[in-house]
């Protein structure tokens, strides 16, 4: 099974906030207040093997996995000391009606629809992926639907009684990572050209409470996947918010976008990961420093 959102979260993000450019800081009660880590113990990767014997049940206050159609995942969801299945089943009807396959969420005798016709309508094709996530006392299934012309989004479903009551819809998002404290959300931004950035949200659940995203959502999203930008001439940028001077920087030196604010502030850094300073993308010059 691909891992790919159950690695270690350190202290990027939280960086990548506190040197925001220009006056565009970030409140204090909106920071991330701590290192965000994904317990590695907690983490088991499940087999291809569909055999019960090969299936591995997830323990801990906080899990994750992502439910494929080639096998039956096994967690104990309510901590009753039994082991919970979940799966994705064919919804036929849905298939034949739209005219590719078309998965509803099992879990243990329970079937859930995830889909209206308005999601079908909107994504014409969808290429969708399901994650399921356990903390505390809670359990919830995301889903993340690309579809058509680049239309993105993602869907929070809380486990009730092993039916989902869905919770909180981000359209334009797809998921890039869940940990213990954040959900991570992946958009495009268009910028010198398209770049992937990621919001960060509070992932909350207990007895009492559904997910819910901090009312202060994070104002700096950190770039992922970032590509090289080459400059054409010789330039200092703007310092930011960390106090230290820029670098020079020469032609043909490759810098790297770090992260991206709402005012349209871009942090670069050199290929070893050291700050050399942020540009505003709205200048008229902005295009034109780089090849």
């Amino acid at each position: 099974m691909k891992r790919k959102f159950l690695q270690t979260i350190t202290l990027t993000l939280a960086m990548s906030l506190l040197s925001a450019c220009g006056t565009n800081q970030i409140p204090e009660d909106e920071q991330p207040s701590a290192e965000i880590e994904t317990p590695q113990d907690d983490t088991v990767e499940t087999p291809d093997s569909e055999d019960d014997s090969d299936l591995q049940s997830q323990e801990g206050d906080f899990f994750t996995m992502e439910l494929t159609t080639d096998k039956v995942e096994k967690a104990d969801i309510d901590k009753d000391g039994q082991d919970d299945e979940l799966s994705l089943v064919l919804n036929e009807k849905d298939t034949s009606s739209y005219g590719y396959d078309v998965y509803d969420v099992k879990i243990n005798d329970q079937t859930s629809s995830l889909f209206t016709e308005d999601d079908f309508i909107t994504f014409m094709t969808m290429d969708v992926t399901y994650y399921f996530a356990h903390k505390a006392d809670s359990n919830y299934v995301f889903v993340s639907i690309e579809g058509d012309a680049g239309k993105r989004s993602t869907s929070v479903f809380k486990v009730e009684d092993s039916s989902l009551e869905k919770v909180q819809e981000f359209s334009g998002e797809l998921v890039h990572e869940i940990t213990d404290g954040y959900l991570y959300l992946k958009k495009e931004v268009e910028c010198f050209e398209t770049l992937e950035v990621a919001d960060a949200y509070y992932f909350t659940g207990d007895e009492s409470s559904d997910f819910e995203p901090e009312a202060g959502m994070n104002k700096a999203q950190t770039i992922i996947d970032a590509k090289p930008f080459t400059l054409k001439a010789d330039t200092k940028l703007s310092m930011d918010e960390s106090g230290e001077e820029p670098k020079q920087l020469k032609a043909g030196d490759k810098i790297y976008p770090s992260y991206y604010d709402e005012n349209g502030w871009i942090g670069f850094e050199d290929k070893d990961g050291n700050s050399v300073g942020c540009l505003d993308v709205n200048s008229e010059d902005a295009k034109d420093l780089f090849e």
